[in-house]
């Protein structure tokens, strides 16, 4: 009897032993950090709620399954991919949450909206011995990958579009009547250039409002012949160009204004801001002071950072103002002593502003006002038709010197002449 008793004991103490090492031992197969925990009879969670407590969970994985094949692609419309429950199948009453990726499979926090390609799994929690939060613990995750590809929206194109240059390399046409949100949907179109050729060389669509962006939901796609957009050359007619006296046939200047001058006309052809648009041209003279001359287009020649994009009318003709060429702040000097009504002739050199191999003489004239008799003495010099009334003056006289003109300074002056020896 004693025997028996032992022997009970015995058996009850390994049963009890047995039970407690079911609930109380965490298998070796378990994950902690998994979302599930797969087990060959018992499925375990682990519940966080319940610290290092281990649910057990009778019913066997392969029982446990859950399937989509259904094709989700689709074209921008604007809302984001809906997976429903038409769209999988599971023998398990658990809830159904999607889980979704970029194109590289990294995490999203909701359902893509936008043009791609996406990917999303199917997680499902099990019911039958877990509820509430401990779902959370006891859920198994689709091991494929279900692709979603999201079309950008096509807008054909049947006639090309045609710009004119006027100062930019991008152009905008509206087609906000073929976005499917209300969106101001415009499509840009940017040209390159190289040695006056120009191409289209990016085109895309941006959305317009508060903060305007590019958006890759729409694309072009064209079905006509030749390139979907051009840009065609700024033509230019009836040139007024006008250039400085340079001593030969041939002139340089920016459009509209003297070549020497700040560009403040040459907005008068349609002429950016940010550009210079210089022409050269030739004459059929090298005499020319003041004087419009017609020269044929095929003598005009643009050049400069914004010639690319502008062209001469193929008839018509250029009118050519040819300024003199001015003289001002003169440094002259005189071997020759002079006293009041002293008068001599100073030939001007390339120093002064005279073109090479011409020859330009001025007469300076003594009236009163400076006496000169020692090497260093110095006077101004004015025009003869200006106001008098200076001390320590000469005239110049203001004539005709062909292709040159004296300018005065604000101060009235022409120059100077210094009396640097005495013969």
């Amino acid at each position: 009897m004693y025997v028996k008793r032992q022997l009970s004991a015995c058996v009850a103490l390994v049963g009890f032993c047995f039970s407690l090492l079911l609930v109380s031992i965490k298998p070796a197969f378990a994950d902690d950090s998994s979302d599930y925990l797969l087990g060959y009879w018992t499925f375990l969670c682990n519940d966080s709620t319940w610290g290092d407590s281990w649910l057990a969970r009778q019913t066997p994985p392969s029982d446990y399954n859950i399937y989509s094949g259904v094709n989700k692609n689709k074209t921008y419309d604007g809302q984001p991919v809906s997976v429903t429950a038409d769209d999988y199948t599971t023998n398990s009453d658990g809830e159904v949450t999607l889980l979704w990726y970029d194109g590289s499979k990294n995490a999203l926090a909701n359902a893509p909206v936008n043009t791609g390609t996406y990917y999303f799994k199917l997680k499902v929690a099990e019911t039958s011995t877990a509820n509430g939060d401990e779902t959370d613990f006891c859920a198994k995750v689709t091991a494929d990958y279900y692709e979603v590809v999201i079309s950008p929206v096509e807008v054909r194109v049947e006639t090309p579009h045609n710009f004119t240059y006027n100062g930019n390399r991008e152009y905008y046409v509206d087609y906000s009547t073929s976005a499917v949100n209300g969106e101001s949907l415009k499509a840009y179109f940017v040209f390159g250039v190289d040695n006056s050729n120009i191409w289209l060389d990016d085109w895309g669509f941006e959305i317009w409002g508060e903060t305007t962006e590019y958006s890759y939901n729409y694309t072009l796609v064209y079905e006509g012949s030749g390139n979907m957009a051009t840009l065609n050359k700024k033509v230019i007619s009836d040139l007024t160009l006008r250039v400085n006296y340079n001593g030969t046939t041939s002139f340089t200047g920016i459009t509209g204004d003297k070549a020497t001058s700040t560009d403040i006309a040459k907005n008068a052809y349609g002429i950016n801001d940010f550009e210079k648009l210089i022409f050269s041209v030739r004459t059929s003279s090298k005499n020319v002071s003041a004087t419009a001359y017609t020269v044929d287009f095929a003598n005009v020649v643009i050049g400069g950072e914004a010639a690319p994009f502008y062209t001469l009318a193929e008839s018509g003709s250029a009118s050519v103002y040819v300024d003199r060429k001015e003289l001002t702040n003169l440094s002259l000097t005189t071997t020759e002593a002079w006293t009041d009504g002293g008068s001599f002739e100073i030939t001007l050199t390339e120093k002064d502003g005279i073109c090479s191999g011409e020859v330009v003489k001025i007469t300076v004239t003594n009236y009163g006002y400076q006496d000169m008799f020692n090497v260093g003495d110095s006077c101004n010099l004015v025009l003869s038709d200006a106001v008098q009334g200076q001390e320590e003056i000469a005239f110049v006289e203001s004539d005709d010197y062909d292709n040159y003109v004296l300018v005065e300074n604000d101060n009235g002056i022409v120059g100077t002449i210094t009396l640097t020896g005495v013969i």
